[in-house]
């Protein structure tokens, strides 16, 4: 997990303290864009007769659309974590994408909205097979979903369930994410933040503290093996520094510590203590608190799509007709995200199947009904693009052309 790839130290000001984020998951969307122009253009003209500068405008169009539908689904599903439901505080919170917070069938809905507009004001115009443009597309699909899914892993996002790794194999192995910035910590975590979903698996901080006889928080326990005890806190200890600030109370019960891990800055995983014992101030070295393990299910996704890739790519000269590349894509993708959504925390919204479950068995069911209908209506095998060089005749050497 890495939130913040490097910061660009200019207006330091405006982006306290080090300038501008570079942000993981905005870096991956940008990979994700350029790697899909690229090869996207060279597809689309070999595979479609599609000008490149045309597919370029394409998706630009379908990037921007996917991203709206992509950020609505999750407002809508997750809408607990914005309090602020005016219209001004949906708005601002809308465009905080590089925060993660985007679900890839509200990015499919935005996309197919999307194409539908391009192809009517644009498409419709060239000499272009909407079907054969799909076999050129999905590659290009699975590749950004690939990169997208990369973009999730550093951000902390999509995260899995609790890996066991001492009860059965995990593969890539159990992530362990920074806890202070990590998006699971509200399930995890038990404290007043993030009561409502809360699994109480553990502690923000590897400690736990109560309050003594003169109402001062004290610790009571250290977590066996924790970031926080390797760091030397021990039970006894007051915290007397947060980050080099002292660790003033905030309100009854609470103190400045339990402020900041509640509202823990993007980007930071390092906390520094300094705790009061026997009389003393003990400044203990950096650590940072560490999710349990979780599955990997961001990885996961990123070794299906690469798989994906590659058996779509091998297959597209074996297909039956145009548009089954696409169909191969649908039914590979529902498949994979129905089995790798049963291995995250989401919850369920009917008949025991989640929201993306039920995207899955409806992408699966699309596909079916569109390879019926393109067996039906579809020449077998499909007519292959002729080059423009195949049809200029060859001269004799030294035979020049007529006039």
């Amino acid at each position: 997990m890495q939130q913040v790839l490097f910061t660009i130290p200019i207006f330091k000001d405006s982006f306290k303290p080090d300038g501008i984020p570079m942000y993981g998951f905005g870096a991956m969307l940008f990979v994700c864009f350029v790697a899909v122009t690229v090869w996207g253009s060279r597809r689309a003209k070999r595979t479609a007769n599609m000008p490149p500068e045309r597919f370029q405008d394409m998706v630009i169009w379908l990037f921007v659309s996917g991203l709206i539908g992509a950020r609505t689904l999750y407002m809508i599903q997750y809408s607990r974590q914005f309090p602020d439901q005016s219209i001004g505080g949906l708005i601002a919170a809308f465009f905080k994408i590089w925060e993660g917070g985007i679900i890839f069938y509200g990015s499919a809905l935005g996309g197919v909205i999307g194409y539908g507009l391009f192809y009517q004001l644009i498409l419709r115009r060239l000499d272009v097979s909407g079907w054969r443009l799909a076999d050129a597309v999905a590659p290009l699909l699975a590749l950004g979903l690939a990169i997208g899914r990369i973009g999730c892993y550093l951000n902390g996002c999509c995260w899995g369930q609790v890996a066991c790794e001492e009860c059965r194999p995990v593969p890539l192995g159990a992530a362990h994410f920074p806890l202070l910035p990590a998006h699971a910590r509200q399930q995890v975590v038990g404290d007043v933040a993030s009561k409502e979903a809360s699994l109480y698996l553990q502690t923000a901080t590897g400690f736990v503290r109560v309050p003594d006889e003169e109402g001062k928080l004290k610790v009571v326990a250290v977590e066996t093996d924790s970031p926080a005890a390797r760091a030397g806190v021990k039970v006894g200890d007051r915290i007397a520094e947060v980050n080099g600030e002292p660790n003033e109370v905030a309100r009854p019960g609470y103190d400045r510590l339990d402020e900041i891990t509640q509202s823990w800055p993007r980007g930071k995983s390092k906390l520094e203590l300094a705790v009061s014992r026997n009389g003393e101030v003990v400044k203990l070295p950096a650590f940072a608190p560490a999710t349990v393990g979780l599955y990997p299910t961001q990885l996961y996704e990123t070794v299906s799509m690469v798989l994906l890739i590659l058996l779509l790519v091998a297959y597209y000269p074996y297909r039956r007709h145009d548009g089954q590349v696409m169909v191969l894509l649908m039914v590979g993708y529902a498949v994979h995200r129905f089995i790798n959504e049963s291995l995250r925390i989401e919850p369920a919204v009917g008949g025991g199947l989640t929201l993306s479950q039920w995207g899955s068995v409806v992408i699966f069911t699309a596909a079916v009904g569109i390879e019926i209908y393109l067996r039906r209506t579809m020449p077998t095998p499909p007519e292959p693009l002729i080059p423009v060089a195949t049809l200029v005749p060859s001269l004799p050497p030294g035979a020049a052309p007529a006039q």
